[in-house]
């Protein structure tokens, strides 16, 4: 199970991935910057997720 702070890490990080992303002028960087921060997205929402489906086994 994913605490309250390892949540809020996944959070801080996807906004600065995200600000990095924008601040980049090279493609190919921006593009690895939003994919890094999709992946901390996916990291929150499995948090969110996996409490219902530990009750539910």
């Amino acid at each position: 199970m994913t605490s309250r702070s390892d949540t809020a890490y996944f959070a801080r990080r996807e906004t600065e991935e995200r600000a990095r992303a924008m601040a980049c002028s090279d493609v190919a960087a921006r593009r690895v910057h939003l994919e890094m921060a999709e992946r901390y997205r996916e990291c929150i929402q499995s948090a969110m997720v996996a409490p219902a489906e530990t009750i539910a086994a």
